[in-house]
């Protein structure tokens, strides 16, 4: 089986109908696929198993619309996150940020750094609670800027919003965790 060193000649070679291309896409990007569910369904693994496979049918069916205009990761994002939000809607499941805590990285600070260990884990916990408290478009619109570092074109793609929508509530989401945040530093 060829190996296919890049993704615009992988994707060529899928729609040509090679059975070894789509391996070689499944094996490139399961792990990526797989990582987005189980953030979506917040590490459910059966669910997040399921939506990663209902997400390579989609595209194997749909690769004939891929533009190559965006990276195909940014693509195949869409897909993945419209896959597990129509899952979560039908299981009432909607847990976006209930594990973030454990994945937030605040950046190290002087003020941080002086910071016992139940105390950072306290602003961790803070900075998430925070995040939970924007509306759901706000919270994965930074989700998806700060942790899964897309661009605001990539964001634009995947939510399928204009540009300015996208830089505005950016905007906002952050103003919003200021205020909310405001008091964290100060009462540590």
């Amino acid at each position: 089986m060829p190996e296919y060193n890049n993704d615009e000649i992988l994707i060529c070679a899928v729609l040509s109908g090679s059975r070894g291309a789509f391996a070689q896409l499944i094996d490139n990007y399961q792990g990526f696929a797989f990582n987005l569910a189980m953030k979506f369904t917040g590490n459910n693994r059966e669910l997040s198993e399921e939506i990663t496979q209902d997400v390579f049918i989609k595209v194997l069916n749909n690769l004939k619309s891929y533009r190559n205009k965006s990276r195909f990761s940014t693509w195949m994002y869409r897909i993945i996150f419209n896959t597990a939000m129509t899952e979560l809607r039908k299981t009432n499941k909607l847990v976006f940020f209930e594990k973030l805590e454990d994945e937030f990285d605040i950046p190290a600070e002087e003020d941080y750094c002086k910071l016992s260990g139940s105390d950072k884990q306290l602003m961790k916990i803070q900075i998430a609670n925070a995040i939970k408290n924007l509306s759901h478009v706000d919270g994965l619109i930074i989700e998806l800027y700060y942790f899964q570092d897309q661009t605001i074109d990539e964001i634009c793609l995947i939510l399928e919003l204009r540009k300015e929508n996208i830089k505005s509530r950016l905007f906002r989401a952050r103003q919003k965790l200021r205020e909310q945040l405001s008091g964290v530093y100060k009462s540590m």
